[in-house]
């Protein structure tokens, strides 16, 4: 294994890596939440198209009510209803048209006084204040102006962007296609989940949890099965996991003994990136390209392959999709530690912890074997290289994991 590599040192080498791009699709906007945008989404109309009505009032000309007050009312003669087709669709000074939120502003008028502030008697109303021009008026283009860009190819669609996009006229649009993702893990002491392990063995329980955590980024996953621990065996599982898939992820065999050799044979046939990161729990971890496929070498340690699949392979899918958003995105905050943590100045920690209104109590922070330890944890405090203690009184980033 080569010198260790820093956190940040890692995530650039993926940002750059050389790989085929994810193609392209079109869907229906019913479909698109959480997908990746692969399109400038640009307007093609004026949002709103007319000068609306913002409130239920009276359309008038707003110089008409200069100088009014309780003692000098203005007065208006009411000429309809917009909602009545025989409503005229002009107003003159001393004119008024009753409106409704949302209808069109007649043309003329240059501000709607809410029907509160208004008092109807017979065919007029009479207005006690001055009325600023615009009030109430939702004008043409106001939200959004026809040929701007109102969201960039690479950002991961929510609700409120679909509202948007659909806003604007589109019922369709294209977005990255969702990643094939291969995996498989080695080790000839693993046995499959579903059976009971015998003395010296261990049930393969990173699968599924991988399986998961790619399934919550929106991948397709293949499972190739526990690779015989033996130089065939991998080249076998990895030949048939670039042959069907975007990208690869091995489990275990990331050591430095006799048997760990998954990076001596990825790195036969491909290019290993890095073998080791300045990271704990995880440092184990490493990356390569295969045939212009991405391949995550994960080590066997369940936490540690949790931890490190969470920051380095988001930054993956990202690639392979012109550099977008993370998919899954972090949601960080700012928490102070309940209790001292002390860590040593080579590696970056990644700390385990439970978040209760902006306290963090740590859980098993050495721990990067025990899975248990993961269950009641809802975040994880990243501990810089450089710092050896964070105490109560101090604040630091927390990355929520849900």
């Amino acid at each position: 294994m080569k010198e260790l590599i820093s956190i940040s040192k890692a995530i650039e080498i993926l940002s750059f890596i050389y790989v085929d791009m994810l193609g392209k699709e079109r869907i229906s906007i019913f479909k698109a939440k959480d997908r990746v945008l692969a399109q400038d989404i640009v307007a093609h109309i004026d949002v709103p198209g007319f000068d609306r009505s913002a409130m239920d009032g009276y359309a008038i000309k707003a110089e008409d009510t200069f100088g009014s007050s309780d003692k000098r009312p203005s007065s208006f003669k009411l000429k309809g209803d917009s909602d009545d087709e025989s409503a005229p669709c002009r107003i003159g000074h001393g004119d008024a048209i009753k409106v409704h939120t949302g209808s069109v502003v007649p043309k003329g008028a240059n501000a709607v006084v809410r029907f509160e502030d208004a008092v109807e008697v017979g065919g007029s109303i009479k207005v006690f204040k001055t009325i600023i021009p615009g009030k109430n008026i939702s004008y043409k283009g106001e939200d959004i102006k026809c040929g701007n860009i109102i969201l960039r190819s690479g950002r991961i669609l929510r609700s409120q962007h679909i509202g948007m996009i659909a806003s604007l006229g589109y019922g369709s649009i294209e977005v990255y296609r969702r990643p094939v993702v291969a995996v498989f893990a080695t080790g000839d002491d693993l046995v499959e989940v579903g059976s009971l392990p015998t003395e010296g063995k261990t049930l393969n329980s990173n699968i599924p949890m991988i399986y998961g955590s790619l399934k919550e980024l929106g991948c397709k996953v293949i499972y190739l099965g526990i690779a015989e621990n033996k130089e065939e065996g991998i080249l076998a599982k990895l030949n048939l996991a670039i042959e069907k898939a975007d990208a690869v992820i091995t489990i275990g065999g990331m050591s430095v003994g006799n048997k760990d050799i998954v990076p001596q044979v990825i790195g036969g046939t491909g290019k290993i990136l890095f073998h080791g990161v300045r990271i704990r729990p995880g440092k184990l971890c490493g990356a390569a390209v295969v045939g212009k496929r991405p391949v995550l070498m994960l080590p066997g340690y369940p936490v540690a392959a949790l931890l490190t699949f969470k920051k380095f392979f988001p930054v993956i899918l990202s690639r392979m999709m012109g550099n977008s958003e993370y998919p899954g995105k972090e949601i960080n905050f700012f928490v102070r530690p309940k209790t001292k943590i002390s860590t040593r100045e080579d590696s970056t920690y990644l700390v385990k912890v439970n978040v209760y209104k902006y306290l963090a109590e740590p859980v098993n922070i050495y721990s990067d074997v025990m899975l248990s330890s993961m269950v009641n944890v809802n975040a994880i405090l990243e501990i810089p290289e450089e710092i050896n203690e964070v105490t109560p009184e101090d604040m630091i980033e927390c990355t929520y994991l849900g």
